[in-house]
């Protein structure tokens, strides 16, 4: 029994431990500037400006589509997905090499789970959890609980709400994903300090005066 305990908490040590390695190749930061071009010229300037082996076939990309690089610092794998967006094209990581290919289906899955505060763990109302570049997304009820359904593959996943600090994940989704997020509050609230006033103060107010006013106190 306790080597069965054992086993299945290493299991889940090494399952968080990939979590949170994430896809440090696509966390690269690079800056591009590339006029209009077509998709597979704009991966190439993207392959050589990143120095990360991306690969691909010209013919992936049936439709002609051009598009125009203008980025300052931003993450490789934003760049990809808006590079791909619409182009029914998805990729892998594999090893230190990014992998394009096409999608044969268009098959979908749903990513769920809670987003909850980070200090508290009480579920936040009304979170935000987007997907920027297939402009699709969804809120959190009343419980924290959100449920989001995309196509399969890589996605960027934002999880934001009002006085906390947003969230970016990179995911690969291949089944039905079960995904729980904490977010750290970013709002802090001003001292309020409160005054006892003795109620004897209250006595010091003097009473309006008061003066009774006739008719022929009018009449001048």
């Amino acid at each position: 029994m306790i080597r069965i305990f054992f086993t299945l908490l290493c299991f889940l040590l090494l399952l968080g431990s990939s979590y949170a390695q994430q896809y440090p190749i696509l966390e690269k930061r690079i800056s591009i500037e590339s006029k209009l071009k077509s998709i597979p010229q704009q991966l190439e300037s993207l392959r050589e400006t990143s120095k990360v082996g991306i690969i691909f076939s010209p013919q992936l990309f049936e439709n002609r589509a051009r598009k125009e690089l203008s980025f300052v610092n931003e993450k490789l794998g934003d760049i990809l997905l808006y590079l791909l967006a619409g182009e029914n094209v998805n990729f892998r990581i594999i090893g230190q090499e990014i992998v394009l290919f096409k999608e044969l289906t268009d098959e979908k899955v749903t990513l769920n789970g809670f987003v909850r505060e980070k200090d508290s763990g009480e579920g936040i109302i009304s979170a935000a959890v987007v997907q920027p570049f297939l402009n699709r997304g969804t809120y959190t009820n009343a419980y924290g609980f959100y449920s989001l359904t995309l196509p399969k593959g890589f996605h960027k996943i934002k999880y934001y709400s009002f006085a906390t600090q947003d969230l970016n994940d990179f995911l690969f989704l291949e089944n039905d994903t079960l995904i729980n997020q904490y977010l750290e509050t970013t709002l802090t609230l001003s001292e309020v300090i409160v005054i006892d006033r003795d109620s004897s103060e209250l006595s010091k107010i003097k009473e309006v005066s008061r003066e009774k006013i006739t008719p022929s106190g009018i009449i001048s």
